[in-house]
Formats: structure tokens, sequence, C-alpha cells
């Protein structure tokens, strides 16, 4: 039931903050329209990128990643003649892990080392611009809506959620088998989108930072999560958390597929869209039974876990957004409703009865996110978004305690890149602050680019925020970082 609980405090601390920013030679914001023209074209690159991670909080009372190297390849193909398009990229991951040992020097006095790798097929798609038909068949990553860095229409790819912030998150959304079709419609564009198969969030449940049972859960989901991390061999780790996460998945049937559908029109500089997305929601509901309830009070973790359920349940989203440029400033504006989301309980024992039998560490209820965001780029070299968000929880949760906040959260988030040297020195820096419980997560990085397919980077991810609070959960991750990055 333990893990069951984790997956309810990482849906939270996702569905808060969604935090997406392109970056040069990714995959981008998903899949276009083949080119016009019939002259063949044929594209193809990539790149390699190591990053060495020192957590800065030296604490020994929690297990913990004190220590990451992380190796990342990205390559992708793109081949154009006529009116079709091919694409195809990919990733391969490696990444070694240390626990902080009795000594300070993690890299020379580090325990417990974990290495991991994955190869993932990232998008894969058919792209044929027809008479009066755009078709786009394959693995495919769909971006609808306006704001870059908390988008509530973003709600088509789940996410991967293992690594922590980046300000190069191309990874964050993992594509999905899917067949989209675009057509003109009088003065309207009109998208329609099935989605076969359910893909969920990838998230871990124990055994790292940014795990649902991570350092920053509270301390009997840390115990438990301690004792299934010990009973797991590190080999299989990776591979077991999938499993462990859920107790049952929806049927890979085209009845349990999504759909979804978008109405757009870009008049007199003005870009207007709403659009609607049945689909499934991205971590499961937890339920335990009257026994397993018992066994949990009563501290005994491994009876609880024969009484508890991990599902998904379908989700709905309808939104609208709005775009268009005012001189050197852009305004974007995001709005969209869900009419069941799930908030995770806080306090020392989060769980509500839903009958006599059963129990859930969450509450349901619809709610309403907007965001309102702006991009200036008036100064050369310099492109600042700055966007204010608002989420809120139409149903009372009558004196329950929530985590992370609610019923209202009130938040802005910004992002800065400033280019300096004739652009071989940048200056970045991502900053997201949710003010009801005084969050704050903030990532400076400095990038200086050796050559035209070289750079070097140095950052550092910081949390803060009271008790309860997304910054606090993970206060103790503050890390500061080296990379290294070549293209081709």
């Amino acid at each position: 039931m333990s893990r069951a609980l984790a997956s309810l405090v990482a849906t939270a601390a996702s569905a808060q903050i969604e935090i997406i920013a392109d970056d040069e030679g990714g995959p981008g914001r998903g899949s276009s329209s083949a080119a016009e023209g019939f002259a063949p074209e044929a594209q193809a690159g990539g790149f390699f990128s190591t990053e060495l991670a020192q957590d800065t909080v030296q604490e020994t009372d929690v297990r913990e990643d004190a220590m990451t190297l992380r190796a990342q390849a990205f390559a992708r193909a793109d081949y154009r003649v006529s009116r079709l398009r091919l694409h195809l990229d990919g990733w391969l991951d490696w990444w070694l892990t240390g626990e902080r040992g009795d000594d300070a020097l993690v890299i020379a006095n580090g325990e417990r080392w974990k290495a991991e790798h994955e190869a993932t097929l990232g998008e894969a798609f058919v792209d044929a611009d027809l008479a009066r038909v755009a078709l786009t068949a394959g693995h495919l990553i769909v971006v609808w809506g306006q704001n870059d860095l908390v988008n509530p229409n973003d709600v088509v790819n789940p996410r991967d959620r293992r690594h922590g912030v980046s300000l190069e998150p191309e990874t964050a959304r993992l594509p999905v088998v899917a067949l989209r079709a675009r057509a003109p419609v009088g003065p309207l564009s009109a998208e329609a989108l099935w989605v076969p198969f359910f893909r969920a969030d990838r998230v871990d449940l124990f055994g790292g930072d940014w795990a649902l049972f991570g350092p920053g859960a509270p301390a009997a989901l840390r115990g438990f999560a301690d004792a299934l991390d010990d009973s797991i061999d590190d080999s299989i780790e990776d591979k077991a958390q999938p499993v462990l996460l859920q107790t049952e998945m929806p049927d890979e049937t085209a009845a349990n597929g999504s759909v979804g559908a978008r109405l757009s029109s870009s008049a007199g500089g003005y870009d207007v869209a709403a659009q609607v997305f049945y689909g499934w929601a991205r971590l499961p509901t937890i339920e335990i039974d009257a026994d397993a309830f018992a066994a949990l009070a009563a501290g005994d973790f491994d009876a609880a876990r024969a009484g508890y359920r991990a599902y998904y349940r379908r989700s709905l989203s309808a939104g609208a957004s709005f775009g268009t440029n005012l001189g050197d400033f852009g305004v974007r504006a995001d709005g969209a409703f869900t009419p069941r989301r799930e908030y995770p309980l806080g306090g020392a024992f989060p769980l509500r009865s839903i009958d006599d039998e059963h129990f859930r560490p969450s509450i349901d209820s619809g709610a309403v996110d907007t965001t309102l965001g702006v991009e200036y780029a008036g100064v050369e070299d310099v492109v600042l978004h700055a966007e204010a968000f608002h989420q809120r929880m139409l149903k009372d949760p009558e004196g329950q305690e929530l985590l992370f906040g609610g019923p209202s959260l009130y938040g802005a988030a910004l992002l800065l890149r400033w280019a300096l040297m004739d652009g071989d020195l940048e200056l970045r820096a991502l900053a997201v602050l949710e003010a009801t419980r005084r969050s704050l997560v903030a990532s400076p990085q400095v990038v200086y680019r050796v050559s035209d397919t070289w750079s070097l980077r140095a950052g550092a991810h910081v949390f803060e925020g009271r008790e309860g609070s997304l910054g606090a959960f993970y206060d103790r991750n503050d890390e500061i970082y080296l990379g290294a990055k070549a293209s081709f």
C-alpha cells in the first residue's frame, strides 16, 4: 500500500508544475506537416551529453543518491520527398548513482553504486500532406496550447519524471502511438487525434532522489521504501519499478484508446484554439481494503500490501488558448477544465473512507487551471518568458489537509536566456514560485560554447519551501553539476 501512497505524492508534484522548455539539438514540440515541394531532402543529427551532479546537502540520516553521473545520446533522421515526410529519432541513456557514505566526499567514499541503461524509441512517424488533409501516424509528440512553462492544455503525452528538473528536458514528454489528422474547415483549422494504446508516466517508486518514496517523503514511507529497496537486487531495480507502481493497467484494445479534437484560427494575427481530450489519468488511483487499513495503522506494511489496488481511471480535459504579438511582446493564455482530478491528502496518516470497505489517500474534485504568459524579445540576445498560473480545486476539501497546498494555488514561472560574447556564453535561469505555500524551485545555468558543436555547462538545482510544499518535499535534492554536450 505504501507504494500506492507514494504514487499520489508524485501526482501532486507533477500536476502542480509542468516545466517544458525546448532546447536546440532536441526533438522540439512534436511532429509538423510535410514540407511543400517535390525536391527530396534528407537530414540527420543529434547530440551526446554527459553530466556529473553532486548533492550540496551533507546529511547522513536519510538514504539518498549523493552523486549521479549520466550519459545520454540522441540521434534523429528526417527524409522529405514531395508531400511525404519520414522521421525517426531515439535515445540511449546510461547513469551511475552512489548513495552517501559516512564521509562527505561522496565521489571517493560513496557506497551502493548502481548503474542502469535504457534505449528508447523517440518520435517515429510518417507524415503525408494530401490535397485537403494532413495525416500523421506513428510514435508522436503532440503539443497543444500556447505557454511553454506551465501549460494546462499540454495533455496528450505522458512524462518521464525520474530525473528531476532540467533546462534541457527533451526527454520529459514520452511519445505515444497515435493517428493525427488536420484539415481546413472554412476559416478554421480542425484537428482530430486517436491514441489507441495507453502509456503511463514514468516514475520511480523507491531507490532514487526523485522517487515517490524519496528522501523528502515521511519517515514511515521512507522506511518502507528502504526495506523494499533492500529486498530487490540493484540489477533489476529499474525493471521492477513499473510493476510495483500499479496492480493493473488498461487492456490494449480499441475500447481503451484516447481521442482528442481541436479547432484553431490564426486570423488577423491572433491565434485562438479550443480543444478536448478524453484519455487516462497519468498516475494510478490507489485503494486499500479494511484489512489493509488496519495493518497499515499497525505499521505492518507486508500485510497492508495484500489489500490494495493501484489502477488507472479515465480523464477528461477541455481547454482553450490564445496568443498574439504586441510589438516586442508575445502574449499567451491557456485555460483548461478537468471534471475529476485526484488531490493527495497530507498529514501523518492520509487516508479517507470511500465506503465501508475501501479507503483512498486522495480526494476527487473538478479543477480549473489558467496560465497567462508574456514573452519579451525586445533586447538583442535576451529572451524572457514569464508566466503566472492559478490552479483551483472546485470541491470543498471539508477540512481535510491536502499535500502541496490547496484548494487554490497561485504561482509564477520564469525562464531567462541571455547570450553574451557573440553567443559563445549563455546565461540561463529557470525559476518556479508557488506563492500559496512559499515554494521555490530554481535552476541557474551557465553554458560556454567551445565551438559550433561543443559546449560546456555548469549549474545548480535549488528547492526551498514551507512544510508540505513541493519545494520542501525535494529540499534534500539541492545539487550542483557540470556537463558537456557535443552536437552532430
